[in-house]
């Protein structure tokens, strides 16, 4: 069992796999898998529509359709909340939807996600309020090159956590104007920062050119 300790008290931890051990990710992948099987079989047998599911370790990104029309959202993720804890007797799930956030937009690591009207998903670059708004400083000690593919990977992820079916004004340029302000408070000449900027819309705008080629997906799985 694992033992760990506390200020100056040891303790055996006597639930669950072993916290760090190699095997506990092994084990832990196979149960999730188990249960994704689970999961869906017993939702498709039920009648109900799971029209994306996308796992990230623990977390499950599903897009549901509600059983009948006068259903809310939190009458319908109940009710696939009960056959998720069906599916494992020592696993109790939680759920989050959109409308228990600001502006109906579910949080999901770096972005917040979101159903229009039409019911098209779209999404949009997020931080979590208590994150760093630091920016690698240029008085740092890092190669002048390692800081500069820092800021512009920074701006292309920013880019591409932002939909394209989103407007560039309102939805993409302020996020990238606020990484500019932090750039500028970290040290930053202008300059520099245009030249970082224009790297990386281009790197942006070739990965663009190649989704719509066929060469390669905007957002790979």
């Amino acid at each position: 069992n694992h033992i760990y300790k506390f200020g100056d008290t040891l303790y055996r931890q006597s639930d669950g796999a072993p916290a760090g051990s190699e095997y506990a990710g092994i084990i832990a992948k196979a149960v999730t898998r188990m249960f994704d099987r689970r999961y869906l079989r017993k939702t498709a047998e039920r009648g109900l529509n799971v029209l994306m599911y996308g796992r990230y370790i623990d977390d499950i990104d599903q897009v549901i359709e509600k059983e009948h029309d006068d259903d809310d959202e939190k009458t319908t993720s109940e009710k696939f909340k009960a056959i998720a804890n069906e599916c494992c007797d020592n696993i109790v799930w939680e759920d989050d939807i959109p409308s228990g956030h600001p502006g109906a937009k579910l949080p999901i690591l770096d972005m917040h996600v979101w159903l229009r009207d039409d019911g098209v998903l779209l999404y949009q670059h997020y931080e979590k309020p208590v994150s760093s708004k630091q920016v690698i400083s240029v008085r740092s000690a890092h190669s002048s090159q390692g800081k500069r593919a820092v800021h512009i990977n920074e701006i292309v992820r920013r880019m591409l956590n932002c939909s394209p079916l989103l407007s560039w004004a309102e939805a993409v340029v302020p996020i990238l104007e606020d990484y500019m302000r932090r750039m500028s408070k970290a040290g930053y000449s202008e300059s520099y920062r245009h030249d970082v900027l224009t790297s990386a819309i281009n790197i942006y705008e070739k990965k663009v050119k190649d989704d719509a080629d066929g060469t390669c997906p905007l957002n790979r799985p």
